[in-house]
């Protein structure tokens, strides 16, 4: 699942990057406490409905005006960054952490993961730790994105996270999802399945 779907990503990236990355973030944004499910709906909304959007609320609002403006900077600036420099890269995106800006890079196809609150109780791991504030020194933030990185390369890296979500949500939403192929092909389809919507018309 991973190798397929993350390959389609990557590749609208390296072709698009400006535009990949606005349709990732958005995405990333988007799940945000929602069950996975919602997220096409949620993305319609925002379609429709733009900064009014009642789930477009708080730092998701400020992250999809941030990434809007900043595309075409941020999307340069990974072009040559490292995993970790990545990440912190995408941690100036209002509205993502070290976890959400690890499933970005994860989307990308540039590694990381994403130890969501499923992986988290899975595990058993607690992910505030590693989460970062203004006030950290960049010797603390990068500490704590070395830090991120070990652990999800010690769960198996990204495609083992990637695939053992998706069969997760699968199984555990069961009700809305055939089997976990549907679930990660999503991943493609609410992305860069979705840039013809990415016009500038807000």
């Amino acid at each position: 699942m991973y190798h397929d779907d993350v390959k389609v990503i990557h590749t609208s990236f390296i072709h698009q990057p400006g535009d990949t990355l606005e349709c990732v973030v958005r995405f990333v944004l988007a799940t945000i406490q929602q069950q996975f499910h919602t997220v096409g709906n949620i993305l319609d909304e925002w379609d429709r409905l733009g900064y009014q959007a009642p789930t477009m609320w708080g730092m998701k609002k400020d992250g999809v005006k941030f990434i809007k403006r900043n595309k075409v900077k941020l999307a340069a600036q990974l072009q040559n960054a490292t995993v970790a420099e990545a990440i912190d890269i995408l941690l100036t995106v209002p509205g993502l952490n070290t976890v959400k800006a690890g499933f970005a890079v994860q989307l990308l196809g540039m590694g990381a993961g994403c130890i969501d609150t499923h992986n988290a109780r899975m595990y058993g791991i607690n992910v505030a730790a590693f989460k970062i504030t203004p006030k950290h020194t960049m010797k603390t933030r990068n500490a704590k994105i070395r830090s991120y990185l070990a652990l999800c390369d010690g769960l198996g890296g990204s495609p083992a996270l990637w695939d053992v979500w998706c069969n997760f949500v699968a199984d555990k939403q069961w009700k809305h999802w055939e089997d976990a192929e549907r679930v990660s092909k999503m991943h493609v389809n609410w992305t860069v399945g979705r840039l013809k919507h990415n016009e500038d018309r807000w």
